[in-house]
Order: C-alpha cells, then sequence, then structure tokens
C-alpha cells in the first residue's frame, strides 16, 4: 500500500475492483486500529499495546510507519505495560 495525498492506494492489483477497495479499507482499519491504541491506551491496556507493538512486521508499509510512530509518540507508562504481554520471537539474522 501507497499514502498519496488522497489516500491510500492498493499496490497489489486484485481481479476485482470491489476486492481492490477492499484492500484499501483493511489498511486504513489497521493502520487507524494504531492510532487508537495510541490515543486510548492506559496502563491497563497492555495487551492492547502490546497487540500495537506486534503488527510492525504487517506486509504494509503504511502500517509499520505507523507502529514506528506509535513507538515514537506513546507514553513511558503505555509502553511499559505493552513489554509483559509481548511474545517471545526469534531472530533471523
Amino acid at each position: 500500500m501507497l499514502f498519496t495525498a488522497d489516500g491510500p492506494k492498493a499496490t497489489r492489483r486484485t481481479t476485482h475492483p470491489h476486492l481492490e477497495r477492499a484492500v484499501v479499507a483493511l489498511q486504513y482499519v489497521r493502520v487507524f486500529a494504531v492510532d487508537a491504541v495510541l490515543a486510548g491506551a492506559t496502563a491497563e491496556d497492555g495487551a492492547a499495546v502490546a497487540a500495537a507493538v506486534e503488527v510492525i512486521d504487517d506486509p504494509d508499509d503504511a502500517v509499520r510507519w505507523k507502529v514506528l510512530t506509535f513507538l515514537a509518540w506513546s507514553s513511558a507508562e503505555q509502553l511499559t505495560a505493552g513489554v509483559e504481554h509481548l511474545r517471545p520471537r526469534a531472530f533471523v539474522v
């Protein structure tokens, strides 16, 4: 997905025009879900914070970018609450 002045554009072509619009809508949902967690999460919402952080490996650039902005703008309280809910990951180098 690409963000333009007119909104996101699908970078993958589908066989049906309605499906292409659905792909764009899915990106909007994921991006705004991360925003919702940033705006509303408190120290009691660690699971939601962790879920927002874990979409950092989303295939869409815009979603990954939104998670990076989430990490930059979230409070220490939000991040601390989310740490205990993060799943361990194996990193491949």
